[in-house]
């Protein structure tokens, strides 16, 4: 039988991943591979990509910058548009 933790802090982890470095490590490892894995795993899509956009030179920064400036507009018209709905649709107690 285990004996109870004297922290009172019992859960689904054991007791060597708790502790601050290991669970930092652990994050640290897991953030980087996943990245690392998508690298490799799309890394011929990304070179054609890399190739394209020297081949554009000036025109691919242009172009990223304007697909961003259109998704941060639909992003902002779609909030304004849940505001004022959210605003129409109060009740008053009158």
């Amino acid at each position: 039988m285990r004996r109870a933790s004297s922290s009172g802090r019992r859960g689904i982890w054991p007791d060597r991943v708790r502790s601050g470095k290991d669970a930092d490590v652990l994050g640290a490892v897991l953030w980087v591979g996943f990245y690392v894995g998508l690298g490799y795993t799309f890394r011929d899509q990304l070179a054609e990509a890399a190739v394209l956009a020297a081949r554009l030179g000036g025109w691919a920064i242009a172009i990223v910058a304007g697909a961003f400036g259109l998704y941060l507009g639909v992003k902002v018209t779609r909030r304004q548009i849940l505001l004022r709905q959210l605003c129409i649709a109060r009740i008053s107690l009158s």
